[in-house]
């Protein structure tokens, strides 16, 4: 599988922003909230050149069933990586409206653990230590990546 590209982390980045504004701001810890929110500014994106506007629907739309309907379709690895994607910013989002969040670390399973592009990230420090970000930072992974989570840090 390709890498996102630039423009594709940086577009995720923001719909992801918006996903979380959109949590915060119905105070509901509900995955769909965030995803709405992420698939009205695109992002949903395939890893590849140039972009797949018929799998971004499919995959748009197969996110929020599973997680309006909790079904467990036979998911292709877009819609599994979307799925995760809403379940752990949704709760990010609730927890880092708390006053004492100041950030979250990256924790990889071991799958990720194995990949260097997946452990790349976690050696990141922007001041808080290593895998630790700022609250209002969004890590976009390498699509291969779905084995991790986000742990809030409090101060």
């Amino acid at each position: 599988m390709q890498p996102f590209s630039p423009e594709q982390i940086a577009i995720i980045r923001s719909a992801a922003q918006s996903g979380r504004a959109a949590v915060q701001r119905r105070m509901r810890d509900d995955p769909c909230v965030f995803a709405r929110a992420f698939i009205a500014e695109n992002g949903v994106q395939v890893p590849s050149q140039p972009q797949e506007l018929d799998t971004v629907r499919r995959v748009a739309r197969q996110l929020l069933r599973v997680l309006r309907t909790g079904e467990a379709l036979e998911q292709d690895v877009h819609v599994a990586r979307e799925t995760h994607r809403a379940r752990l910013e949704t709760r990010l989002a609730v927890s880092l409206s708390s006053q004492r969040s100041v950030g979250f670390m990256v924790r990889l399973g071991p799958q990720a653990q194995s990949d260097p592009a997946c452990r790349a990230i976690i050696g990141e420090d922007l001041g808080l230590g290593a895998a630790v970000f700022p609250m209002n930072r969004v890590v976009v992974m390498p699509p291969w990546c779905l084995d991790y989570d986000f742990t809030p840090i409090s101060e």
